[in-house]
């Protein structure tokens, strides 16, 4: 069994011990790169765009699109506590602005994400504290074309 639909995003742990994929079948699983077995299913309202590990490798993050009356949400479960998976309830879930999330990166030491949005805006989402949004960062480059890619640097 495997997705049904386009898969938009797709990334694995340190290790590469587990690959993490979302998809318009509305849909995060994670899987075991070995075996190629799936370990989890996450089921969610819409499409799943964005999706990653922190640099630990113990929280994972997705989010999903603004679409069929469904509002975008960043969610993150902790790999460490079985029952936020089996019960696909995440340890945090913030809902978005207007503007779907087209790219997300882990910030700095697994404190947040870095979001871009179909809009041109960046923002940063607390993985760590409930409810905290911090601020709009600065338009580096204007996205004209609903795609704001964000990349992390090498260094």
């Amino acid at each position: 069994m495997g997705h049904t639909g386009a898969v938009w995003c797709v990334d694995a742990d340190w290790d590469t011990k587990h690959v993490l994929t979302g998809s318009a079948d509305n849909s995060c699983r994670l899987w075991d790169c070995e075996t190629g077995k799936q370990l989890a299913l996450l089921k969610t309202n819409s499409a799943v765009r964005t999706c990653g590990f922190d640099f630990g490798g113990n929280i994972i993050m997705f989010s999903t699109d603004k679409q069929m009356g469904y509002q975008c949400f960043v969610s993150f479960f902790d790999l460490r506590d079985p029952s936020q998976i089996d019960n696909n309830e995440p340890y945090m879930k913030i809902p978005c602005n207007d503007s779907k999330i087209t790219s997300a990166v882990w910030g700095p030491l697994g404190e947040c994400i870095i979001a871009g949005h179909e809009s041109g805006e960046l923002n940063q989402y607390s993985a760590k504290v409930r409810g905290w949004v911090g601020p709009e960062l600065p338009r580096v480059v204007p996205c004209e074309r609903q795609d704001c890619t964000v990349v992390k640097s090498e260094d």
